[in-house]
């Protein structure tokens, strides 16, 4: 692979208390300094329950001074992520960037070591080394075949998504069923001032949404992490040598 575009760890739950006051902003400014992060905010749009409206309301975030690296406290879930901006600094393999959003989790949740969740989530968008329109054809290839009616001729878009419901370990001798998604699909972008199409692949591993029960820890999405990266390294390995 090429490089991970983004990568992401998030908890959902009923997070409404946590909120940009002075008390949370400086104990996880405490907490994250060695990361280098700074405070800031970001305004989501709430729909009021008896009016009807919809009104916009602040959130507490703390962002990387790089802004690589984004923790973002939303009503309805946490979410420590990582964007690539550009640069020649990103990841090329999962070991380093898991370990880095495990670091920032831990240390954001020490200041709130009893949120509980109802559910939890893993995903990752990663590039593909750069293909030749002949190497491209052979990869389609590879996991479809195209239609006849096409013909033969060059496919200009494609993407696949698969899913299958999973079990994985959130504890020891704890499983829960997981959707495990994987998506292929082309991305078109501008490198180097050229227009350019390369082969993105989403992987989404995430608890089910039906179960509303609050359950999970920040514990548990660091256990089902350290599973998941097993999981994506060994779906990265079978895309790229299939």
């Amino acid at each position: 692979m090429d490089k991970i575009l983004n990568f992401q760890l998030s908890m959902f739950g009923s997070f409404i208390n946590i909120k940009p006051n002075n008390e949370i902003t400086m104990r996880l400014m405490t907490n994250l300094q060695e990361e280098h992060f700074v405070p800031g905010t970001v305004d989501v749009a709430v729909v009021d329950p008896v009016s009807k409206r919809i009104n916009s309301e602040s959130r507490l975030q703390m962002v990387s001074e790089d802004k690589f690296w984004n923790i973002v406290f939303l009503q309805e879930r946490i979410d420590i992520s990582y964007s690539y901006l550009g640069g020649d600094d990103y990841y090329r393999e999962f070991e380093s960037v898991f370990q880095h959003a495990i670091r920032l989790l831990e240390k954001s949740f020490a200041v709130f070591p009893d949120t509980i969740g109802n559910r939890i989530a893993v995903n990752g968008k990663i590039l593909l080394d750069e293909k030749n329109e002949n190497e491209r054809e052979k990869f389609i290839k590879r996991f479809s075949v195209p239609f006849s009616v096409y013909g033969g001729t060059e496919i200009s878009e494609w993407n696949l998504r698969f899913n299958s419901k999973t079990l994985i370990e959130v504890a020891e001798e704890v499983v829960e069923s997981c959707n495990n998604i994987i998506e292929l699909g082309d991305i078109i972008g501008i490198e180097n001032g050229q227009l350019k199409k390369r082969i993105l692949v989403t992987l989404d591993i995430n608890t089910l949404p039906e179960n509303k029960n609050l359950r999970f820890t920040y514990r548990n999405l660091i256990f089902l992490a350290s599973k998941v990266k097993i999981m994506m390294e060994n779906t990265m390995r079978e895309i790229e040598e299939r």
